[in-house]
């Protein structure tokens, strides 16, 4: 959604689409292009109705998808793994903000890093991340077919 629009805003278009189903918006943050993304909780069956379609939130119409979860490895800072089966550096005292050693994200005063692919501009996990995108669309790719199986 438009970077411009409220959660509040977000919640009337989204009853539109569900009505009196439980849902609950959480983790309303910034994403590319000036705008939103945010995580919808909810039943099942609601979900099912929102990603049959678009909404409209304020003038933007807005595509819905499917929450992936992907596992995050604290040693390498690489995605697409757990630090139980990681192979790869460790990185687990570097900040996850400029990838330096000696501090914690939360206290970072430094311009994004990522450690893990090494390129500036972003952060860790960040969707702006080459390396997190490819594992993303291998997550997705994964779960389409179980789904398709599944049908």
């Amino acid at each position: 959604m438009d970077s411009m629009n409220t959660p509040e805003e977000m919640e009337v278009a989204i009853r539109e689409r569900i009505q009196d189903e439980e849902m609950k918006i959480e983790n309303v943050r910034p994403n590319a292009n000036d705008t939103q993304a945010a995580t919808i909780i909810t039943t099942e069956t609601a979900a099912q109705k929102l990603l049959e379609h678009t909404i409209k939130v304020g003038m933007v119409n807005c595509t819905l998808e499917r929450r992936i979860d992907m596992e995050r490895c604290y040693k390498c800072w690489a995605v697409g793994h757990t630090s139980k089966k990681c192979t790869g550096p460790d990185r687990s005292k570097m900040c996850q903000k400029c990838g330096e050693e000696g501090h914690k994200a939360k206290e970072c005063r430094n311009a994004e890093k990522c450690p893990a692919c090494k390129e500036e501009g972003h952060r860790a996990y960040s969707g702006r991340c080459r390396m997190f995108k490819r594992e993303l669309q291998k997550a997705r790719k994964k779960e389409k077919e179980k789904n398709s199986d599944e049908n």
